[in-house]
């Protein structure tokens, strides 16, 4: 039951995701951070995991390094631990205290989320996860979904697709497969 509004809320207890890696461990096997190719599919399907639930009603709240499992042979990604979430316009009902520096201000002054929280966040992941090895014109794409102001932020995740994806095709050009694999 939802203690905020008393609603009562349903969970999905899945089995174990075999192949499947965090964030966490994808950082921790490449110190120096993944090369920006391989980011680029990540930070893809991250957000179609967001831009699906967003269009359900829901914003996960936190999209944190441990939250995003990438199968790095299939380049699938699966966005997990949905405790946290809630719908736009509700405040967080928690922050996880050891990354309590990532969250946008806002969140931390308990105004409400939004869209642009989840887009944070991912940015946040994703930038991390390349280790400053981000050419320019992704710096840059990365800013824009991490402006001072929340209005000013991306506020959809499939018109965001769209940019990244163009900004991808001018850096790299037509989209191709890229093995990926985690060093042991």
């Amino acid at each position: 039951m939802d203690p905020r509004t008393g609603a009562e809320r349903r969970g999905n207890l899945l089995g174990a995701l075999n192949g499947f890696a965090s964030l966490v461990q994808v950082r921790a096997a490449f110190p120096r951070g993944v090369d920006r190719r391989d980011a680029a599919w990540m930070w893809r399907r991250l957000l179609v995991a967001i831009g699906a639930a967003h269009r359900a009603g829901v914003i996960h709240d936190a999209v944190l390094p441990e939250h995003v499992l990438i199968h790095p042979a299939e380049h699938g990604l699966v966005l997990v631990d949905w405790c946290y979430s809630g719908r736009p316009g509700d405040p967080l009902p928690a922050v996880v205290a050891r990354y309590r520096d990532r969250y946008p201000p806002e969140i931390l002054a308990r105004q409400p989320a939004g869209p642009d929280t989840d887009f944070w966040l991912a940015t946040a992941c994703m930038t991390e996860l390349m280790g400053g090895r981000a050419p320019a014109p992704i710096t840059a794409f990365a800013r824009g979904c991490m402006l001072a102001s929340p209005r000013r932020r991306p506020q959809d995740a499939w018109q965001l697709l769209g940019e990244l994806d163009g900004l991808l095709g001018r850096l790299y050009g037509p989209r191709t497969f890229r093995p990926f694999a985690i060093p042991a």
